[in-house]
């Protein structure tokens, strides 16, 4: 399995189109999120880019989530593989309690 970085651009005026998408896209994050696939989604503060990390077995497979995302038509995509992907729940689950 490989961890993909996808920076995706959002428009600067969101539409009432692309509001009424945010509780569908929230509810496939989240689906994501519990399936183990996703372990990171940022957005920054002027809500104009996302940061995700999703974890694919390929490229197709990659492909595939991305195309799932309901806002997806609205967000200028672009994703790189990762070399490696650390973060502090990472380590939080390495330890034992023995």
């Amino acid at each position: 399995m490989n961890h993909y970085m996808i920076t995706a651009n959002l428009p600067k005026q969101f539409t009432e189109e692309l509001l009424m998408l945010i509780p569908e896209q929230r509810e496939y994050v989240n689906q994501l999120f519990s399936e183990g696939k996703l372990s990171l989604y940022s957005l920054n503060e002027s809500r104009t880019k996302l940061w995700i990390v999703l974890l694919a077995s390929d490229e197709v497979a990659l492909a595939d989530m991305i195309d799932g995302f309901p806002m997806k038509d609205f967000m200028e995509i672009s994703y790189e593989p990762l070399l490696f992907h650390n973060t502090s729940a990472n380590m939080l689950l390495s330890y034992g309690l023995n």
